[in-house]
Parts: structure tokens; sequence; C-alpha cells
């Protein structure tokens, strides 16, 4: 209550300085058109603790209806924002290691079985544009005679980390290729869903049909 003294000058002194725009143009959207006030930002506390509150007022007129005041509440709101902060740098975290991961992986939704979110390694592997991979669902990217196998093994009880094994996989030209598939449970905007890490395994199962053809030999 000292810090801040009383006066909106004393107040704003208090107020992070990257933060001080935000509250003279909310203070002169409330002056110009006698809106609510609702806004969040930091202050910087003796000693140089920064704290986040949320204020809450509404503008007081006197008789002649002319702004007077801004009355209100000031809430501190700074384990809630720390905890959103800490949840948006895990998401982002997340967001980069599957945007860059090397290997094929997609999110699928369990109900419609349409596709949530594609990286850049199955866009590459499978031929497709971003908005044509999003507009698909998981049927679409079977060859038509996998699909009623397919249904059968969704509608399946399916672990919460799932080593579905090989599945032949269609491009965008029609060719056919394997894939080792392992899905793990998740929720995704919402829905349940599946996170999907595919692996192309035509080199080694190459591989292993020339050395059985090799040790037959022998």
């Amino acid at each position: 209550r000292e810090q801040f003294g009383g006066t909106f000058e004393t107040f704003l002194a208090c107020v992070h300085s990257e933060d001080r725009p935000g509250i003279l143009g909310a203070r002169d959207a409330v002056l110009a058109g006698g809106t609510a006030l609702n806004n969040e930002h930091r202050v910087v506390r003796r000693g140089g603790e920064i704290r986040y509150v949320q204020e809450r007022g509404e503008l007081i007129r006197d008789e002649q209806d002319q702004p007077i005041r801004i009355a209100g509440t000031t809430l501190d709101v700074t384990e809630r924002k720390l905890t959103e902060i800490k949840l948006a740098e895990g998401e982002n975290r997340y967001r980069l290691l599957f945007d860059n991961n090397p290997a094929s992986m997609w999110v699928y939704d369990l109900e419609t079985l349409r596709i949530l979110a594609v990286n850049g390694a199955t866009l590459r592997e499978l031929g497709y544009s971003r908005d044509e991979f999003m507009r698909m669902t998981m049927i679409e990217l079977r060859p038509p005679e996998e699909v009623p196998r397919l249904l059968e093994y969704l509608r399946g009880k399916l672990s919460r980390i799932q080593h579905a094994g090989i599945w032949r996989y269609r491009r965008r030209d029609g060719s056919l290729f394997p894939m080792e598939i392992i899905s793990h449970e998740i929720e995704f905007a919402g829905h349940p869903a599946r996170l999907v890490l595919a692996l192309n395994v035509t080199d080694r199962l190459a591989a292993e049909a020339a050395l059985r053809s090799s040790q037959e030999r022998m």
C-alpha cells in the first residue's frame, strides 16, 4: 500500500516497465469508452520481486457525468501465471520435438479417426501436403484391402502404449511400403487421441529377406 502511494503515477512506477504501455492503453480505453477494466500485468515489489496481478474495475463518474476515478480490485495471480508459463514452455518443447523429429509422427482422433496433427517427416515420407494430410483419416492412409483389418484392430482394446507391428501405408502416388507402428494414448485439444510413431522398415525387411535367402543357400 505504501509503495503505491495512492496516485496513478506512483502505481505506474511499480508496474514492470514492459507492461506500462498496456496499463496506459487499458486506462485510456476505459476513459474513452466506459468499458470495464480487466487487465493482467506484472508489478515489481520492493527488493525486486516480480508478481503477476489481475485488475478488474470500472469507471466512477461524478454528478456531472465526468470521470473521476477507476475503482476495482487487484488479485495476486502469480502462482497461476507461473503454472501457465511452465505448461506453455512444456508444450513448446513438445511441439519442437514433434515437428523436428526425423521419424514420422502424427496424431489421430480415436472417435473419428481424423488426423489432428502431423510432422514434417511424415509429409516427406508419404508425399502429401500438410493441408491434404490434415483432411485425411487413418483409413485413407491404408490400402483398401487392409481397411477391414484396421477397423477390427482399432475396435479392440488398445493399451496405453501399443506396439501395433508392421502395416502397409499408401503414399500420395499410390505406392505401398511397410511401416512399423508404435502408438501412445494422449488427449489432444480435448479429444481422446493417439500419437503415432511410424518407422519405414523397407530396408530392414529387405535385409532380413536377403539374410534368410543366404542362410537357405548355405
